[in-house]
């Protein structure tokens, strides 16, 4: 049975450490692009990368106040994937995101959001992974992978947090891969997310 992603959760705070008004906004930007790309409610995402996998995809519907909010464009883009990348860190690893990242120089450098592990209620949050995100609105499977492959490099310069780093690629077509990263004192491994083809099921 495929598991559903919904990303209605976003808004009610219960899978990441952010603010309920940040994930509503990162769903509704979601929603545009989505419909943009007239993809129905339910439409199959297909995972590939970390953890292959296909989830059907639910998310808030647009209405004329989210399309005045949220013009289909490069920030649209960027909050929708940001978004759909939360939520899939949430369901498909032990971590959560739990802050944004500096994302300027020094040790938190290259990267979007800090990922802390799971600790249920408990208000400790521990600053555990590295999580980058990058949309594509349109794209082939050349395109996706060569910018999975720029974001896992970009995330070099904060490599001295020894710590995991995620990336995510969101996009309509295309498909990634696990890139495996030399052991000389850097971090052990990286995943990458490829949010590969969304099509709609028939």
């Amino acid at each position: 049975m495929i598991e559903t992603l919904d990303l209605h959760q976003l808004g009610d705070g219960s899978i990441h450490r952010l603010t309920r008004n940040a994930g509503q906004f990162m769903a509704e930007a979601a929603s545009i692009c989505l419909e943009e790309k007239a993809h129905q409610q339910g439409c199959q995402l297909d995972v590939t990368g970390f953890r292959s996998q296909s989830y059907l995809l639910i998310w808030p519907p647009a209405d004329d106040t989210t399309r005045r909010t949220h013009k289909t464009g490069q920030n649209a883009i960027e909050h929708g994937a940001c978004g759909v990348a939360i939520l899939l860190a949430s369901q498909s690893t032990e971590y959560q995101v739990v802050e944004q990242s500096r994302s300027r120089g020094g040790l938190e450098g290259g990267f979007d959001y800090w990922l802390g592990e799971k600790r249920g209620d408990s208000e400790e949050l521990g600053l555990d992974a590295r999580l980058e995100v990058s949309g594509i609105l349109s794209g082939n499977k050349s395109k996706v992978k060569a910018r999975v492959k720029r974001k896992l490099t970009q995330t070099d310069q904060s490599d001295k947090t020894k710590v995991p780093a995620f990336v995510v690629v969101g996009g309509q077509i295309g498909v990634g891969s696990l890139f495996p990263i030399p052991s000389e004192e850097r971090v052990t491994i990286r995943h990458s997310f490829s949010l590969a083809a969304c099509r709609c099921l028939e």
